[in-house]
Parts: structure tokens; sequence; C-alpha cells
């Protein structure tokens, strides 16, 4: 099969070789660039959980100064990749959740965490799952800090504009309501909305 990748270029790399491995044609472009954003004082004295949910958030962290004081903070995480970052980067005690936000959200409730500590979701600009509000509700003490953004590209790349143009691919991964929104803008811009018709997605 010929699959066309848009995740972020830090992520594309690692999707190429599953798919390279399994005996698939694999073309990239990047659809959003991920930028990251200064990360307020957290104060780790009285937090109860750390929530990553994405590998972006611990890439703005790392090297950040705050990074060792957040280490012993009890961290759930979303998926293995996201895991496995956490552990490398020096976390201690680290909770993989299931592969949603929601999902995870029940999780955190199972934990019992207490009810005066604060709950921090380390997150980009743009929100699949609102924890803050979502925990607020319960009685938590809840809140989201940005700590990086993402950018939506301007253009496909020339071999990915090329090989939709010319019917070369098959598949195109769109893991994010952003992505997907980028992919169809630059399908609308750049004439392609014929060719598209015969993509899986």
């Amino acid at each position: 099969m010929r699959i066309l990748v848009t995740r972020p270029e830090a992520d594309c790399e690692d999707m190429r070789r599953v798919l390279t491995a399994a005996g698939h044609s694999v073309v990239i472009s990047p659809l959003l660039t991920i930028l990251s954003e200064p990360i307020p004082d957290i104060r780790a004295d009285d937090i109860a959980a750390l929530v990553i949910t994405s590998q972006n958030a611990l890439r703005a962290l790392a090297g950040n100064p705050q990074l060792e004081h957040l280490t012993s903070v009890k961290t759930f995480v979303v998926g293995p990749r996201t895991f496995a970052m956490a552990r490398e980067l020096g976390f201690r005690h680290i909770i993989e959740g299931p592969g949603t936000g929601a999902e995870l959200a029940e999780l955190l409730k199972d934990h019992g965490l207490p009810a005066d500590g604060r709950i921090v979701h380390l997150a980009g600009n743009k929100l699949a799952f609102n924890f803050a509000q979502a925990f607020s509700e319960l009685g938590y003490r809840a809140e989201t800090i940005r700590c990086y953004r993402s950018e939506p590209a301007t253009g496909f790349t020339a071999e990915a504009e090329e090989a939709i143009r010319q019917g070369h691919i098959d598949l195109v991964t769109l893991l994010s309501p952003q992505t997907a929104n980028t992919f169809v803008r630059l399908i609308k811009s750049t004439g392609l909305e014929v060719e598209a018709r015969s993509l899986s997605y």
C-alpha cells in the first residue's frame, strides 16, 4: 500500500520505519509543526498528579530546569511511546493509561487522588479533551499548562503533492482534527479535490 504520513516531523520517521518494515511505500508530508513554548513555574510541591498526553509536552519539558522537580510526581501518560520517553527523562512514578483522554480521566479517578492536590495537564494549544475542566467539575484543583503549540503547514511537500496528483497514494494518515482540517485546506488550495476522492483515510 502507498501511504502518505502527515504527522509532525519529529514523529514521521518512526512511523515511516514501522510502515516500511510492514512492506508499505511511504511518502512524508508533515502537516503540523510543533513549537515549544516557555513553561511557567509549575510548583511541584502540591501536585497530586501530572497528566501528559503527548510526547510533544515531554519534548518541551526536556532541558527545562523544572524537570528535575517534576520527575518525582505521579505521572499519567497516554501510550507506550510517551511512557518510554517519560522514563528516559527520569520520571519515576509513571502510569500508562489507555489511548484517549477521556479514558485516562477515568483511570485518574480510580487512583483516589487527594482532592486538595493539584492535577496539572501539560498540553499544547489544541485540546482533544479538556482535563482541567473535567476534573474541576469533580471538585479537584485542576489546570492546563500550555507548553507547546502546533502550526499548520502552508503546503504539501513537492513529493506528496505530485504523488496525490498522479494517483500514487492509497491511504492518508490523519491523526488529529487539526491535521485533518489542514489536509482539506491544502487539497482545496492545490486543486486536488478530484484526486482526493479516491483516497482512504
